[in-house]
């Protein structure tokens, strides 16, 4: 297993507080899918007191754990360009998938804020996430609206289609496979590759095959009741 961390975060340093809360909640997400500090690289790469050397910002992005690059791009990046592109650039050269965040506050649904980026970067892919700057606090933890957590949960599937992880959509149909069923008839196939992944045991198998009768049978005769939950999968990270 390679050592080092699995996604990398690349931020203004006006930024580091939104930075923060977000990796507060990538470290705090449930069923196992949480990711140890470990995992996560803040590089703050504007020219300011506490910004990483590009040097050391190259270093790290060529490390074979990265498996995703989040870019939060800000004006204050935007500002000063030189240290993200060579983010970006080195990112590109050794093939590491980006989950694009745009951070801004504006009033036109950032349709100027988009000119200015590709204006600079040409290249760079559509925002995953846009995010407005004034309405951050409605993301934070303890409040009603959960954004900043989709926005976590959002860069977690990322990493999981990069590295082979049961990804999240797919561990809570299989939780009800009459619901997975209606986008994969061919579940005892996708379960026999995860078991073959070890991303399930056999014990949680032999559940999913016994509940996987049940459901064909049910659908046959046409009762659409729900059963009650009896399977719990976890996920090998």
């Amino acid at each position: 297993m390679e050592i080092g961390p699995r996604v990398v975060l690349l931020h203004a340093a006006e930024d580091g507080e939104f930075v923060r809360r977000l990796v507060e909640k990538l470290m705090d997400l449930y069923a196992g899918y949480s990711l140890p500090q470990t995992d996560i690289s803040c590089q703050q790469v504007t020219g300011t007191p506490g910004d990483v050397s590009r040097a050391q910002l190259t270093s790290t992005l060529t490390l074979g754990s990265v498996k995703l690059v989040v870019p939060v791009i800000s004006r204050h990046l935007l500002a000063d360009q030189s240290s993200l592109t060579v983010g970006l650039e080195t990112a590109v050269r050794n093939n590491k998938p980006r989950y694009v965040i745009w951070l801004d506050q504006n009033k036109d649904d950032f349709r100027e804020f988009g000119t200015l980026v590709s204006r600079q970067y040409q290249t760079l892919e559509a925002p995953a996430r846009r995010v407005q700057r004034d309405r951050v606090e409605e993301t934070m933890p303890g409040s009603g609206v959960r954004w900043m957590e989709g926005i976590a949960w959002d860069v977690r599937d990322a990493l999981c289609r990069q590295t082979g992880e049961l990804r999240r959509p797919c561990w809570q149909a299989l939780l009800d496979t009459r619901a997975f069923l209606a986008d994969n008839m061919n579940l005892p196939a996708v379960v026999t590759r995860l078991e073959q992944e070890n991303q399930l045991s056999p014990a949680e198998v032999r559940d999913i095959q016994v509940r996987y009768t049940v459901e064909v049978a049910i659908i046959r005769v046409g009762i659409t009741t729900s059963l009650p939950h009896v399977l719990h999968i976890h996920t090998v990270l």
